[in-house]
């Protein structure tokens, strides 16, 4: 018996030795999650991103958050807005709201129960990367409450290259979308 429960252990030790650093399954769970976004590496980065909140949601027991074209057609469109008309908002210079945005996209329907959230970010060079913009919406509360919003089921993020308040830098500009319908 006492064998048996040696050889038990040792088998669980060397499992558990074999696994990844937490830093380096995080790594690779999440391509390019740590690089600063270029035009050519944009749709990485946004995957990043979503994989990162993912990620997120995952380590405190939520469910994934399962990717929506439409929500992410819609970031995408206000994502690169922003930064070709220099504004940072969730209301659109044409004073279209997220909720416009999200029924135009036709994730909206009359007639049908939903919830939506969105969050914004941007930075420059090596503050554009998507970690870090999962870090900063972890690090605000109100952002934090977005991405682990056990309602929602749906994510879309979408990314445009460079800043909205600083034309022509190195970065990224992200909107994620997220929502549950039904």
């Amino acid at each position: 018996m006492r064998v048996a429960l040696i050889k038990t252990a040792a088998a669980a030790i060397a499992a558990v030795a074999l696994l990844p650093a937490p830093e380096k399954a995080a790594a690779a769970r999440c391509a390019d999650a740590s690089r600063v976004p270029t035009p050519d590496s944009l749709e990485e980065a946004v995957s990043a991103v979503e994989c990162e909140i993912n990620q997120r949601r995952r380590q405190r027991g939520l469910p994934r958050l399962d990717v929506d074209s439409r929500l992410r057609e819609a970031s995408r469109a206000h994502a690169r807005d922003m930064v070709r008309r220099g504004y940072f908002s969730h209301t659109g210079r044409d004073g279209r709201t997220t909720t416009a945005r999200l029924k135009d996209a036709g994730y909206i329907r009359a007639g049908r129960r939903w919830a939506i959230g969105e969050t914004l970010a941007w930075g420059t060079f090596w503050r554009s990367t998507p970690r870090r913009a999962v870090t900063n919406w972890m690090n605000s509360p109100s952002h934090r409450r977005v991405l682990l919003n056990r309602r929602y089921r749906d994510i879309g993020v979408g990314g445009a290259g460079g800043a909205p308040a600083r034309r022509g830098a190195r970065g990224a500009t992200y909107a994620a979308a997220f929502g549950v319908i039904g």
